[in-house]
């Protein structure tokens, strides 16, 4: 029975050596007391298996000489295997003992080493946290360091700035030291000229009560030859709306010369002009004209438009308009039409009109009225035919057509312009293409008649013709030959088509010869009953210009004499 107890007994493994911990981490004091704890344990049950084999074996050696030589080996072999199983029940109760605190020490060891690994875990979290902590902090000190650098820069830049405010104080103190002794200086100086200022003083006073009076008996002078001026003109404007007359503007040109002897004379308050010029026989005689204006050579260009101005008025309120300057070559027809578009003084009636009519449209649209859309044309007749300035200059040519009521000009360019900077340009466009030549009486003479036509598309349909003809002239006079030649020819002939068409109005005919050229075609609108019309009448006061003067004067009189009359016919 001791042999299969002895048997059965349980013997514990030897135990794992223990395995440092990675990564270099230092070992907790608790990890090393449960060490010490394993390793002496471990130590005692090493002591003890050696101490049972060690016994064992004696017994077997003692049981083999037993029986060999003890003739009592039977009752020695009883007694000694009571005492083995007495030693191991001892070695076994000892034994158990320390498995069970082995056991627990290891539970114990694995519970540490878990607590160790989260420690450990945590510890590198918190390590890695410092780290970028520490990144962020890396960056922003260089920002800081940056924002340091910057502020010194500030710092250096508004002690230059300091110290150049305070040299400029201390030259600003210097001049104003200076100042003052100059004033010093002048107050001694002026000290003594009190009385010489006084009585200047009241000098001035008596000379400025003696202008004022004078300017109040001008002012009432002036009031009352305004108002006279004034009745003159309503009246005359009210006769013109019922008898539908054409206004005359004659203006006189300077002359070319200062010495050259001048032969006609206007008045601005009457109307007249006075023409000296030699009759058939030799005698000098005096024709003497009375038109609606006159302007002698010092009128300046607003001068001219003031007396225009009506009649563009007229047309912006949906009137029928034509404005035309008529006179010899070299007369200031072309000056006065277009004059200088880069001089704001010198510019003509063309670009005063247009800047009306946009200010005209601009006011409609603030009082709320519906604005109207511009449109402007500009031909040329040349040599009796009709050309589009606004095209270029290999363009065919056009015919006139009367459409209803209306004059039609098929495939010539119309052009809309929302206002009086885009209009100026076309006009700039269609002045460089009209026709030019030198002649014996002009440097720069037209050889065509210009037709600007500004029309308004709205609530009406209404056209302004302003019209720049080409200047009548004599052959002899001209020198023109060749393709010169042929051009005065048209340019007389158109010219006295419209002398044909103004004599019939003159008459009241039924007929009105409009067709009877291209200029008087293009013109029928504002030549018919209804239309406002003023014809420029450009003269030149030279002697030698007396006979186209006199002959251009008289034109103009009988055109005054025209009553176009109502649109509906009445007289």
């Amino acid at each position: 029975m001791a042999t299969d107890a002895r048997r059965k007994r349980v013997v514990a493994p030897p135990p794992e050596p223990l395995v440092e911990e990675e990564d270099g981490v230092e070992k907790s004091p608790l990890m090393q007391r449960i060490e010490k704890r394993a390793e002496g344990a471990i130590a005692e049950f090493k002591d003890w298996l050696r101490f049972v084999w060690d016994g064992e074996a004696d017994c077997e050696g003692l049981r083999r000489v037993g029986q060999c030589f003890s003739p009592t080996r039977a009752g020695n072999k009883e007694k000694h295997e009571t005492e083995l199983l007495e030693r191991e029940m001892r070695v076994e109760s000892g034994v158990l003992p320390l498995v069970k605190a082995m056991e627990e020490a290891v539970s114990v060891a694995e519970s540490a080493s878990r607590d160790l690994d989260a420690h450990t875990e945590r510890t590198r979290t918190l390590a890695t946290e410092a780290l970028s902590r520490a990144q962020i902090a890396e960056k922003l000190l260089g920002k800081a360091l940056v924002h340091l650098s910057e502020l010194q820069e500030a710092y250096s830049s508004m002690e230059a700035g300091r110290s150049k405010a305070q040299q400029a104080r201390q030259a600003m103190e210097e001049r104003l030291k200076d100042a003052q002794a100059n004033e010093k200086l002048y107050n001694e100086a002026l000290a003594g000229k009190d009385e010489e200022v006084e009585r200047l003083r009241r000098e001035l006073e008596d000379m400025t009560k003696a202008r004022e009076m004078a300017d109040e008996r001008a002012s009432k002078f002036e009031r009352c030859w305004e108002e006279e001026m004034r009745q003159r003109r309503s009246l005359q404007e009210t006769v013109f709306a019922l008898q539908g007359n054409i206004r005359i503007l004659c203006r006189i040109k300077p002359p070319c010369s200062g010495n050259a002897r001048k032969c006609i004379a206007a008045s601005s308050m009457t109307g007249e002009v006075e023409l000296e010029n030699a009759s058939a026989d030799g005698r000098m005689q005096l024709s003497k004209f009375e038109f609606s204006y006159a302007l002698d050579e010092k009128a300046s260009q607003t001068d001219v438009y003031k007396t225009v101005s009506p009649l563009v008025g007229a047309f912006c309120d949906g009137a029928d308009a034509c404005v035309f300057a008529y006179g010899q070559t070299g007369s200031g027809k072309t000056h006065t039409m277009q004059g200088d578009l880069a001089s704001e003084g010198q510019r003509g009636v063309f670009a005063r009109a247009l800047d009306d009519i946009f200010l005209h449209a601009s006011t409609r649209e603030a009082g709320g009225i519906p604005a109207y859309t511009v449109t402007v044309t500009m031909l040329e007749v040349y040599n009796d035919t009709v050309r589009d300035l606004l095209a270029p200059a290999s363009a065919s040519l056009l015919d006139v057509k009367m459409g209803g009521s209306r004059v039609r000009v098929p495939g010539a360019t119309e052009l809309a312009v929302g206002d009086a900077e885009q209009a100026m340009r076309a006009l700039e466009e269609g002045k460089r293409r009209r026709a030019t030549a030198s002649t014996g009486m002009n440097a720069d003479s037209s050889r065509s008649h210009m037709v600007l036509s500004v029309r308004l598309s709205g609530k009406s349909n209404n056209v302004l013709h302003l019209v720049d003809l080409a200047g009548s002239e004599r052959v002899q006079r001209s020198g023109a030959e060749g393709t010169q030649l042929c051009e005065a020819q048209h340019i007389n002939r158109s010219l006295s088509a419209l002398g044909d068409v103004v004599a019939a109005l003159q008459r009241q005919e039924r007929h009105i010869p409009y067709r009877n050229s291209k200029l008087t075609s293009l013109l029928q609108e504002g030549l018919r009953p209804g239309s406002k019309v003023m014809m420029l009448v450009c003269v030149a006061p030279e002697s030698c210009s007396a006979r186209e003067s006199l002959s251009t004067l008289g034109f103009a009189q009988r055109a005054q004499a025209v009553m176009l009359g109502s649109p509906d016919g009445k007289k």
